[in-house]
């Protein structure tokens, strides 16, 4: 039986009052945690003496979503909901719905769901509510299994690639909970993209309500000052009170929604961030996240409960929580106002376990890593424990007398009353008529002549030469070909099976190899439906139709087909025709620091806005701190580079996946540290051109080859004119030749934000340029300066290097203020890139930044004056030279804060634009949210940091949109290559509560919204709206007036609308055969305050 808490009063200074209320079913523990509140306690005590009485261990350990992110810990196991004598438990990685007799383990039933479960079941009205991330929520009957009946929780029905899965682009992230006969979930997890927060009637699916607007909030971000529309990002088991749904967001603070309608009540994202996580509980009036215990009318913080990741669990008279230093129980106190307060009663430091806690009566069961305790709550004493278990105990639960652990290797314990013979751990053979396990849980497939699918995949393996990343299977029949593929490569394989009964059919013969979503996926799809498919994702395209001479749909093959190498393989195994995708018209390149050797910030990608999810994942690379600036990543060919702390990695661009990593110890030790330097002062440590990727190291510079990480050669850079240490500076690269500079290690610039990292490794100017031939190394030319070279101030392009030669800012050394201080000019100067030739030069060159632009071959001189820039960047000015012969085109004063962007024959920075041939002002009505770092841009978008990810398309920079939920980094680590907006996780070092954080790429397929002029307000008149829909996109508008998600079948607006009484107006773009666009949203009030989101 569980029971829930109600909160009498809030004392002062945050106290609480709590006392215990309504219990529900006996003998069950029918969701996680219990019950709708989750709060870990059940009234019945377990028998003193307890043994394993059985062991499951199914096919796969959990495959965690976040495994690093110790604030997501939600699918870290199999957690179970009990009820009825059944335990029901969902498989994050072959999406298996299990359902065991508590009594002896077996199997009673299964079924499957299209992507990972990756929460607990909820069990109400005799049915087990499981969501997935293919974004359905399902309703199984708890006897049999049958589907009774499913509701997706999105729009519609398009993927992407989600932690290494085909997935639902709203994937139900927020674990089902029951109360009251309504079952809610949530479908959606960057906020951006849509989320879905839904009520339903348990017994038949049918909708009591969807609240859809909440991601799209514009709300104060976790940094003080950031604003952005970035919203609600649903992920972590819900929990509902008595009048509340608190939807835990990820790595932040739950949000509230009014349980009865959906009406959304608060998310306090930016006060109290850096709290949060996704372990929530309810307690009446308040309720526990992050070690913090809060008002839950208001989400104001009241109190301390515990540490942070502390497990807390509730007691009818107060809380216990566990974390490393061990147990505590806290007791309510009686205060003469009435009130109770929590207070310490008392501390079991001989807990070692802090994973999982529940409370049973006055027991307290505690999991930890291989170990499972449990306390005396009357004497303080570990009365029984196991020890040496065959994982961390993650997750526990309670019913008919029985402990149920659940391990982070997928095991499932249950230990009762011994009433006869224990099986030991590990069990044996399975009573489901599948073959039986070896001790890892693996399948022994039986030996067997090749089958013609083996035959056809040994062919197409061989004719494609593909043998590892993403297959997709168009037709994949009884997916048998999907199985062969996957047996004999390392490819993971999407089959796509039309009818419904097939597919379910293949998935339990892939099932019973093992091969179920640890090698393949099987979704239920036919080749029409491609089109809801990610693009450009498939490094194979097969069709088992083919193999038999069935036609192919060549435009869905074309487009699954990835870019840069991607081979589609038809036809009968003796006749396969094949064909390799080559680079994508419009794709851009960033194979520099700042895009190219031109440094022109500018990767000429043709993608533009709005962006949504394409891929998304956690990178387990150790990158520097978001403070320490580090290199940009590069991306060419498809593929991303990464420069970490102690590696170099590459990962595909269009679906995600880790190509190879070399490692490269404390590469970027130096970095690390608040110091706000980084690449911003001493340039790209790593550039790329056609198959060779060049990394400087102290004296030499490492070339790998771009495919396979193989290191191919290592380059020595010239000793210094006047002797001593070689330190490698700058670098670069035009393919043919591999540029760098011996850096000056007696100019070390001090820190611009905090004194830490090794700034004296950081070094940002140099004494010397040399180029040397790029296959061998041999030493082309040098260049030795009279002053000194600044690593920002060199640039390459038009067979040219350019440079100014200048002495040292010797203030930039220190904090202080330096009196009179001057930085003196230097020489502007012109070189052949073939042999070091002095072409041309101009005197009196006063800036600290090149740029050349290939747009009429000119050249670029300006300052870097972003935030927390170095004093000798005073900003203030630009000029332009023609490339040629050094003659000056224009030189004009200017007021920009950021570093100067060239985009074809525009000059572009946070503060003005301007014509790169003449220096004619253009229109740039550019501003931000808070963000540090520089902008990023392609042909017509530009990325950076505003609060959140931002991106502004340069024919309209007065507007800044957002892709939300997730922390861009302190320089350059959001980049517009590829055809996609690619964004390697930069928030190292930053605990604040951006929901998510995570490895994404984005694309710019989905229909603009319109824009709603006037976007709300109050009026005493009726209204004309008028609607317009940028990018000349030919959509009609649709409208409701109710609030409700408009819909083909909505009214369509015209060119206006008018609108004479009160009203939520919602409009969304439409065009035939295409997916409507996001809508917005505003009201109109007519004398009232209105409320405003679009």
């Amino acid at each position: 039986m569980g029971r829930r808490f109600c909160s009498r009063a809030l004392g002062p200074a945050g106290v609480l009052a709590v006392a215990l209320c309504t219990p529900a079913a006996a003998g069950d523990w029918p969701m996680f945690r219990s019950d709708a509140e989750r709060s870990a306690y059940s009234p019945d005590a377990l028998p003193a003496d307890l043994e394993a009485v059985w062991t499951y261990r199914p096919d796969h350990a959990p495959d965690p979503a976040w495994p690093n992110l110790a604030r997501m810990r939600f699918d870290r196991a199999h957690h179970v909901a009990v009820a009825g004598g059944v335990v029901v438990f969902g498989g994050s990685v072959d999406g298996r719905v299990v359902a065991l007799d508590a009594t002896d383990g077996r199997e009673r039933w299964s079924a499957f769901c299209e992507g990972p479960v990756r929460f607990a079941p909820a069990i109400g009205a005799g049915l087990a509510f499981v969501a997935s991330d293919d974004g359905f929520l399902r309703a199984f009957d708890l006897a049999d299994g049958s589907l009774r009946w499913k509701h997706r929780g999105g729009p519609d029905g398009r993927r992407v690639l989600g932690n290494e899965r085909l997935v639902s682009r709203w994937p139900a992230r927020g674990g089902p909970v029951v109360r009251d006969g309504t079952v809610y979930f949530t479908a959606g997890i960057w906020p951006s993209d849509g989320v879905f927060v839904i009520a339903l009637e348990a017994a038949t699916g049918r909708t009591r309500w969807v609240e859809d607007e909440t991601g799209s909030l514009r709300m104060a971000q976790p940094h003080g000052g950031a604003e952005a529309e970035s919203g609600v990002a649903a992920q972590g088991h819900l929990v509902a009170t008595e009048e509340r749904l608190l939807v835990p967001t990820g790595r932040a603070v739950p949000a509230a929604f009014r349980r009865a309608d959906g009406a959304f009540e608060y998310y306090h994202l930016q006060s109290q961030s850096p709290r949060g996580g996704t372990a929530t509980m309810a307690s009446g009036k308040l309720f526990f996240n992050s070690g913090r215990f809060f008002d839950a009318k208001t989400g104001a913080a009241a109190g301390t409960a515990g540490k942070a990741g502390s497990a807390v669990a509730g007691l009818v008279d107060g809380l216990v929580t566990t974390s490393a230093s061990g147990l505590a129980v806290h007791r309510w106190e009686e205060l003469e106002d009435g009130t109770r307060a929590l207070r310490p009663a008392l501390s079991v430091p001989a807990v070692t376990a802090d994973r999982s806690l529940i409370v049973c009566a006055d027991q307290a069961f505690v999991g930890g890593a291989g170990t499972l305790q449990r306390v005396d709550l009357t004497t303080g004493t570990v009365d029984w424990e196991r020890r040496e278990l065959p994982g961390a105990v993650e997750g526990l639960a309670a019913a008919g007398g029985r402990l149920f652990a659940s391990l982070d290797d997928g095991t499932l314990l249950a230990f009762a009353r011994p009433d006869g013979g224990v099986p030991p751990i590990g069990g044996g053979p399975r009573a489901d008529g599948y073959p039986s396990t070896d001790a890892g849980g693996r399948r022994r497939a039986p030996l067997a002549p090749p089958t013609p699918a083996e035959r056809a995949a040994e062919a197409i393996l061989a004719r494609s030469a593909v043998r590892a990343g993403y297959c997709v299977d168009l037709e994949a029949a009884d997916g048998a070909l999907a199985g062969a593929l996957a047996r004999k490569s390392d490819l993971f394989v999407i089959a796509l099976i039309a009818d419904a009964r097939a597919a379910d059919a293949a998935r339990e013969r892939l099932a019973a190899e093992g091969l179920l979503g640890s090698r393949v996926s099987v979704h239920t799809a036919a080749t029409s439906d491609v089109g809801d498919f990610p693009a450009w994702i498939a490094d194979l395209v097969v069709s088992s139709a083919s193999l038999s001479g069935g036609a192919v749909d060549s435009a869905a093959a074309r487009r699954l087909q990835r870019p840069e190498g991607g081979v589609c393989c038809f036809g009968p195994p003796a006749a396969l025709e094949l064909d390799r995708r080559g680079t994508l018209p419009g794709a851009g390149s960033w194979t520099h620091q700042y895009a190219d050797p031109a440094n022109s910030v500018c990767s000429q990608d043709t993608i533009d806005g709005p962006l949504g999810m394409r891929w998304f994942r956690e990178v387990d690379q150790r990158i520097t701190q978001r403070h320490g600036r580090g290199p940009a990543p590069l991306v060419h060919a498809g593929r991303i580079f990464s420069l970490g702390q102690d590696s170099l990695l590459a990962v595909d661009a269009y679906n995600g996946r880790v190509l190879w990593e070399a490692a490269l110890p404390g590469i970027l030790a130096a970095y690390e540290g608040d110091h706000l330097m980084g690449t911003a002062g001493v340039g790209g440590v790593a550039c790329v051109a056609g198959d060779a990727l060049f990394v400087r190291r102290g004296d030499h510079c490492l070339r790998f080859d771009t495919a396979t990480g193989e290191r191919t050669a290592r380059f020595r850079a010239p000793p210094p004119a006047g002797g001593g240490e070689s330190i490698w500076g700058a670098i670069a690269t035009d393919g043919e030749r591999l540029y760098g500079s011996l850096a000056d290690p007696d100019h070390v610039v001090t820190y611009r934000y905090q004194n830490s990292g090794e700034l004296d490794l950081q070094r940002t100017e140099s004494t010397s340029l040399f180029a040397l031939d790029a296959s061998h190394g041999a030493q082309l030319w040098r260049y030795d300066a009279e002053h000194s070279l600044r690593h920002n101030a060199v640039a390459f392009g038009g067979g040219r290097v350019y440079l100014i030669d200048r002495p040292q800012a010797a203030f930039d050394r220190t904090r202080e203020e330096v009196e009179g201080a001057v930085h003196p000019p230097g020489d502007l100067r012109a070189l052949d890139a073939a042999d070091g030739s002095l072409l041309w030069e101009v005197p009196e060159a006063w800036g600290t930044l090149l740029a050349w632009g290939a747009a009429g071959h000119v050249l670029l001189m300006g300052y870097q004056p972003t935030r927390f820039r170095l004093r000798s960047e005073t900003g203030g000015r630009l000029a332009a030279f023609a490339a040629a012969d050094g003659h000056e085109l224009w030189s004009i004063d200017a007021a920009y804060d950021s570093r100067p962007m060239i985009v074809g024959a525009t000059v572009y920075a946070p503060g003005g634009a301007w014509g790169l041939a003449d220096g004619a002002p253009a229109p740039f009505p550019f501003s931000r949210s808070y963000g540090c770092g520089v902008l990023a841009c392609g042909e017509s978008l530009a990325v950076f940091r505003s609060a959140t990810l931002g991106y502004t398309d340069l024919s309209d920079p007065s507007r800044v949109e957002n892709f939300g939920g997730l922390r861009p980094g302190c320089w350059i680590n959001a980049i517009p290559a590829a055809g996609l907006v690619l964004v390697p996780d930069g928030s190292a070092g930053c605990v604040c509560s951006y929901q998510n954080r995570s490895w994404v790429a984005l694309h710019g397929e989905d229909l603009p919204p319109p824009r709603m002029i006037p976007a709300g307000g109050v009026f005493d008149a009726p209204v004309e709206v008028r609607f317009e829909v940028r990018g000349g996109v030919p959509g009609e508008v649709r409208y409701t007036l109710d609030g409700s998600r408009p819909t083909a079948a909505s009214p369509p607006a015209g060119g206006s609308l008018r609108i004479a009484a009160d009203a939520r107006l919602r409009a969304a773009t439409f065009v035939p055969g295409a997916h409507p666009s996001a809508p917005v949203g505003a009201d109109f009030r007519f004398g009232s305050r209105p409320d405003s989101d679009g």
